[in-house]
């Protein structure tokens, strides 16, 4: 029987997202090969076009080394104990603060109020530091994924969303919106930097001058 309610569905994802960056599993694939369900299928319902059913969930909730109930946040005192150790044994304050402003420095939309307040709770540290749901809303605001903020030790994982990130903020500001995301995934941060650095220079010149 699958999950009714698509909102509760989402959660879902959001918790299996969230207990990845914990388990140290860096792609679907991965979690994929743990679980023992197709990697197709686990990408369908992570991205809320097909619901999880119990039985997906037994699967799953051995390999990210949790309870069933804790995948359906029938567990608040456990998942609010993950949160705490995501936040402590993944980095500092210092690192939290210098990705938020990273993600300030490079934001395409205009940044509301409600963005501002969150940023200015996350970064006054406590729990809100801590809180998925703060930290998959800030994320999602500057197109960057929620492990970004969470696993703060990864620093490979970091250097390589900042280098996809500034240079697609290189291409908005060149006026170039037809990318292909998932080419530009398979780039090393060597290769994106490198990119970048081509297109603004290119920009600095006035374009091409015909």
């Amino acid at each position: 029987m699958g999950i009714e309610d698509l909102g509760e569905n989402r959660a879902i994802s959001e918790r299996i997202e969230l207990l990845m960056v914990r388990a140290r599993l860096r792609s679907l694939a991965e979690l994929a090969r743990k679980s023992g369900i197709n990697r197709a299928t686990i990408s369908l319902k992570m991205n809320n076009h097909r619901r999880w059913n119990i039985e997906d969930l037994r699967l799953v909730a051995p390999a990210l080394g949790v309870s069933v109930s804790q995948l359906l946040g029938e567990d608040p005192a456990a998942a609010t104990q993950a949160s705490s150790q995501l936040a402590s044994a993944h980095g500092g304050a210092d690192e939290f603060a210098r990705r938020i402003r990273f993600l300030q420095s490079h934001a395409i939309n205009e940044t509301g109020t409600e963005v501002e307040e969150l940023l200015k709770s996350v970064l006054a540290g406590g729990k809100a530091q801590s809180d998925p749901a703060t930290l998959n809303a800030i994320a999602a605001h500057f197109g960057a994924p929620v492990g970004y903020l969470l696993d703060l030790g990864d620093l490979e994982m970091a250097e390589r969303i900042e280098a996809q990130i500034d240079l697609r903020t290189a291409l908005t500001e060149s006026g170039v919106l037809n990318v292909a995301a998932r080419s530009l995934g398979q780039l090393s941060p060597e290769e994106l930097q490198a990119i970048t650095r081509i297109i603004r220079q290119h920009g600095e010149t006035g374009g091409t001058g015909g």
